[in-house]
């Protein structure tokens, strides 16, 4: 898929319509879960949480999949003027909140406040950055303290407890075959041996424990590594963002890719979605973006782009 997308998708109109896909494909999700809300079906649980089919048939899936293109709207919304766009950009937004409240997905809560969080510091003002940690780290203890927002059914506790056996199991797994794991696709076949405290067979609910027990610690650290460029290549993108005026979208999607990519991680703590789209339609995303306002700047080297960018800043401010 990455490379599929970085070879489609490698002129700025074309970066700009791919974000716009993801924004319609993710609120045609929302519109699908509260239909399902409305109407009762695929309902799971005693506070009647909603979910899909197919990949998304855990209602923490759905969660995540709406969480990763929230930066995105975040951004288009402060980029276009037009007042159409903005209200239908803040409805949509408003119809995914709803969604990931209907999930009751902790996971899904989390990760929409990490994006949230992110983008409403980086490259703001320290007094901002100060305001705004103040109220997310108030809206953190309503949650932990208070349970705000959470839910509070017999299954939560059971699923949390759930969690950590089989995080045991995927160690286990990892230390009785260190090198290659138990095989790609073998967890949830094989975790039930590995945790004999836990009844039943079931996948790791950790993208990192996954891993971990299916291709060993050599295959973990190739995962994290992934992640760790990811992570690197998404924080040049706000540094190259700074190059792009306030109402630009380009600006709007440099900006959201570091945010996207942290929320899909800390959702991904809870969620065994690590060979799945989620993460790698955002890599796609940052490596072709990078490439291609990178280009348009003047970095053809664009691995170059952050020395590059603080030797233009500094040029400007002695003159």
């Amino acid at each position: 898929m990455v490379f599929i997308i970085k070879n489609i998708v490698d002129t700025k109109a074309k970066v700009l319509r791919y974000v716009w896909v993801l924004i319609v494909l993710v609120l045609f999700l929302s519109l699908m879960a509260i239909r399902n809300i409305v109407t009762g079906e695929n309902m799971i649980g005693k506070v009647g949480r909603v979910t899909m089919t197919g990949i998304l048939g855990d209602p923490n899936d759905l969660a995540l999949a709406v969480v990763i293109v929230v930066p995105f709207i975040y951004g288009f919304i402060s980029a276009y003027r037009s007042a159409i766009i903005r209200f239908i950009l803040i409805v949509t937004l408003l119809l995914r909140i709803h969604c990931i409240k209907a999930t009751y997905s902790r996971g899904g809560l989390l990760g929409f406040g990490t994006v949230t969080f992110l983008f409403a510091i980086l490259g703001r003002p320290r007094k901002i950055q100060l305001i705004v940690t103040g109220a997310m780290i108030f809206l953190v203890l309503l949650v932990v303290v208070g349970g705000f927002g959470m839910r509070d059914d017999d299954g939560a506790a059971d699923s949390a407890n759930s969690r950590f056996k089989l995080w045991e199991a995927g160690v286990r797994m990892a230390i009785a075959s260190p090198i290659f794991g138990q095989g790609l696709s073998n967890f949830s076949f094989k975790s039930k041996a590995f945790s004999p405290s836990y009844p039943v067979n079931k996948t790791a609910h950790s993208i990192f424990f996954l891993v971990l027990g299916e291709l060993g610690f050599v295959g973990l650290y190739f995962f994290c590594m992934l992640l760790f460029t990811e992570l690197k290549m998404g924080w040049k993108l706000q540094r190259l963002a700074r190059e792009y005026p306030r109402h630009s979208p380009y600006r709007a999607i440099a900006r959201g890719c570091f945010p996207s990519f942290c929320g899909f991680i800390v959702c991904g703590l809870t969620l065994s979605q690590s060979y799945t789209w989620f993460p790698y339609i955002i890599i796609a995303l940052t490596v072709v973006t990078t490439r291609v306002l990178a280009w348009e700047e003047g970095y053809q080297k664009y691995y170059h782009i952050v020395p590059m960018i603080d030797q233009k800043i500094d040029r400007r401010m002695r003159i």
